[in-house]
């Protein structure tokens, strides 16, 4: 059985994931094309992001998780201005 996984809604959601939690990013990736053990993959990956907090803002598309006690977050921008967490 194949399973399709939503595309992101956009660059904030896909890079803010891939800085929250680069290995769960990467699994979410592989999780794509591995057959029976994608969905493990896939719920997996986002178990890492949701260990760390991870919210993504639909309307304001906005990503953001806790890293060293501090709130992080990150926008995609596409003059590059959004590059870093704040």
């Amino acid at each position: 059985m194949l399973f399709i996984y939503p595309i992101w809604d956009n660059e904030s959601q896909r890079i803010g994931k891939q800085k929250c939690t680069p290995l769960g990013y990467k699994l979410h990736g592989t999780a794509e094309g591995l057959g029976l053990i994608s969905e493990a993959l896939y719920r997996f990956s986002w178990k890492l992001a949701d260990m760390k907090g991870f919210q993504y803002d639909h309307e304001t598309r906005t990503a953001n998780w806790m890293e060293a006690g501090q709130r992080r977050e990150y926008k995609w921008e596409s003059d590059r201005k959004g590059h870093h967490p704040k």
